[in-house]
């Protein structure tokens, strides 16, 4: 199945008004795009968001036109522990809006090392990591009762979906090492761009901005776009993989905050 024509036009124009953008920015004001800086309210930042925000809408009306022929978003009805997960998300994000309106010092120091945004990233992505265990146990005992063979593929994936976000979740904080007082090896020290216990700050710009892509595709885009494709595929017991539109309600609100990467123009 091909995707809409329109869809992949929106698509790429969107991404060479940014790739637009990131060229003009370094070429006349000598100005780092994927930079670290304290979150300001000023013209430019906000202009950086409405811009962000406009081709984000533009590729939702371009696709959510061309996948009309689908029929409507298969949708299902949320349990109320779903519900007040998908109320507590936007709740929590106007709370941030209001505390970074406030005082941005205190929202930036928040979300720096050790501390609570930090500390509740890290359990939220270990939690994650438990899920898919309990997934993968689960598949595996689908497995051997049956002798299915896609069970033991779908036991694989959930098994290394755990694994992965067992390796993010320590990566975050650093393997621990802050807790247990580890110092770093001297291997490390010199490419290491915060001295510390682990292997995204080696090359940081590029594995932030792969992991605050992949949450976003994963999180938001994938859970948009599976509303309309999913009646055209059947995925068996991988269906239980594929994000829901709940998943988009939590995490979406949550997307318009960058904390110290407020230079980075991405959807929000």
């Amino acid at each position: 199945m091909f995707l809409p024509r329109r869809f992949l036009s929106v698509s790429l124009l969107s991404v060479l008004v940014m790739v637009g953008l990131v060229g003009i920015e370094r070429s006349l004001f000598g100005v780092r795009y994927f930079s670290e800086r304290m979150p300001e309210i000023e013209p430019y930042n906000l202009w950086h968001a409405w811009v962000s925000l406009s081709l984000s809408l533009a590729a939702i009306q371009g696709f959510t036109r061309d996948a009309s022929w689908l029929g409507a978003p298969a949708l299902r009805m949320a349990s109320r522990r779903e519900l007040w997960i998908c109320i507590a998300m936007p709740v929590f994000a106007a709370a941030a809006a209001l505390l970074f309106s406030v005082d941005a010092a205190i929202f930036s120091a928040l979300a720096r090392e050790d501390n609570i945004f930090e500390w509740l990233s890290a359990l939220l992505i270990f939690a994650s990591s438990v899920f898919f265990a309990l997934a993968a146990m689960g598949q595996l005992r689908a497995a051997r009762g049956e002798a299915d063979r896609v069970a033991w593929l779908a036991a694989g994936a959930a098994a290394s979906f755990s694994l992965v976000l067992f390796i993010v979740g320590m990566e975050e904080i650093s393997w621990m090492q802050r807790v247990f007082g580890i110092s770093t090896p001297d291997a490390l020290l010199g490419l290491n761009k915060q001295q510390e216990l682990n292997l995204h700050n080696i090359s940081t710009g590029f594995t932030e901005l792969l992991y605050y892509t992949g949450s976003f595709v994963l999180l938001t885009l994938a859970p948009f776009v599976w509303l309309y494709l999913r009646k055209g595929f059947a995925l068996g017991r991988f269906e239980a993989f594929t994000p829901s539109v709940l998943v988009l309600a939590a995490s979406a609100p949550m997307a318009a905050f960058n904390s110290d990467n407020w230079s980075m123009l991405r959807p929000r």
